[in-house]
């Protein structure tokens, strides 16, 4: 399945479907148990691309943030970066949607 990135806005119930539809893992219970894995409900989408933020507990113990993108084959990708708050995530998830470089 290819991810056609045309329509006006994709929410993350979508994104989920459509990464599960690609047969990715990232949503799999099993695989946000391990990672403690949170994912936001807002979803950016524009120029860009779509994006959201999710975050994870690496074995450090402490939260941290990350902006993932839809990629076009539907599987979703990190992109470069670890944000310490959930609302500098936010922020750059927005700009990366836009097409704006960090």
């Amino acid at each position: 399945m290819t991810f056609q990135n045309k329509t006006p806005y994709f929410g993350l119930v979508d994104i989920r479907e459509i990464e599960k539809a690609s047969t990715g893992f990232w949503f799999f219970p099993q695989t946000m148990k391990l990672f403690k894995s949170r994912v936001s409900s807002v979803a950016y989408q524009g120029p860009g691309g779509t994006f959201f933020v999710s975050s994870e507990v690496p074995p450090s113990g402490i939260r941290i943030y990350s902006v993932r993108e839809m990629g076009t084959d539907g599987r979703v990708l990190s992109t470069d970066g670890h944000f310490s708050n959930r609302k500098s995530a936010h922020r750059s998830a927005e700009k990366m949607a836009r097409g704006e470089t960090q």
